[in-house]
């Protein structure tokens, strides 16, 4: 979204799923984007040390598209790169990221 040599976004969150708190997430939004054209993808970097997951989808208001879901066992401990497509999109939307 931000073009050839810009640095783009960083988000983080740590969820505690052994915790003891049922049904633990965590809830990330990106800003609201503009639009996006045919060939727009997202580039993310994804660190799961844990049994859980992150489910990602670009929303704007009640409409939503599912991008990826990422799960399992990751304690591999490694950053994860994923490249998904986005596609073409009026201004407005945003990435949703829900981590279980």
């Amino acid at each position: 979204t931000l073009g050839i040599g810009k640095n783009g976004f960083f988000m983080g969150t740590q969820l505690n799923i052994n915790a003891g708190v049922g049904n633990s997430r965590t809830i990330l939004f990106s800003p609201k984007l503009q639009e996006t054209s045919e060939y727009c993808k997202l580039s993310i970097w994804v660190h799961i040390s844990s049994l859980s997951s992150l489910t990602i989808y670009f929303t704007r208001e009640v409409n939503f598209k599912f991008l990826k879901r990422v799960s399992g066992d990751m304690s591999k401990n490694v950053w994860e790169n994923y490249l998904i497509n986005i596609g073409e999109f009026p201004a407005g939307y945003q990435l949703e990221m829900i981590a279980y």
